[in-house]
């Protein structure tokens, strides 16, 4: 992958010193192509991570009813870096990441392993640093096996560079660390 990136960086600065014309079509291929290989690396960190991974979310389409209480309850005991909603139809995390970059980089990585499940959480940045991710199945107004299928992913394939402060006053967060 090393090789790769280095001839992206080459094409980007052959397009800079002198080969203008071509510069914003070589900004476009070379965005592309990076893209293509995040989503490569993500597939492949799940692969890793997950005995699981080859679980994928499945369209309900309205066609499914919410979880039960007890089942949601059962699943969110797994999970403990998520909170239900007071209604009880939403999931929801919270972190403080280290800075900015911390918390766009999870941000991109949640959002592609949601684009790859084809299931769309409600992902937030507030403060420039402040975290939330809310997971719900819109189409059935609950929860279902896709939020917490994709909660799981989150947790162990997405890693969070978090501020220290947070991770302090978080233990059980220590496992989802970036190295």
């Amino acid at each position: 992958m090393l090789r790769n990136l280095e001839s992206i960086s080459f094409l980007g600065f052959l397009a800079l010193v002198g080969w203008g014309s071509c510069f914003l079509r070589l900004r476009k291929a070379q965005k592309a192509l990076l893209t293509c290989l995040k989503r490569k690396d993500i597939l492949e960190m799940m692969k890793e991570k997950q005995p699981h991974a080859d679980k994928k979310c499945l369209p309900c389409e309205g066609l499914v009813d919410p979880s039960p209480a007890d089942e949601v309850k059962r699943r969110l005991g797994n999970l403990p870096l998520w909170k239900l909603s007071e209604d009880g139809t939403k999931i929801s995390r919270g972190f403080v990441a280290k800075n900015f970059q911390a918390a766009l980089d999870w941000i991109n990585t949640a959002g592609h392993i949601a684009e790859l499940n084809g299931h769309h959480p409600d992902l937030h940045i507030t403060q420039y640093r402040n975290v939330c991710v809310t997971l719900w199945t819109h189409s059935v107004g609950g929860l279902t096996e896709n939020d917490f299928l994709l909660a799981e992913q989150l947790d162990t394939v997405a890693p969070v560079k978090y501020s220290p402060k947070w991770l302090k006053e978080h233990p059980e967060a220590r496992h989802t660390t970036a190295k």
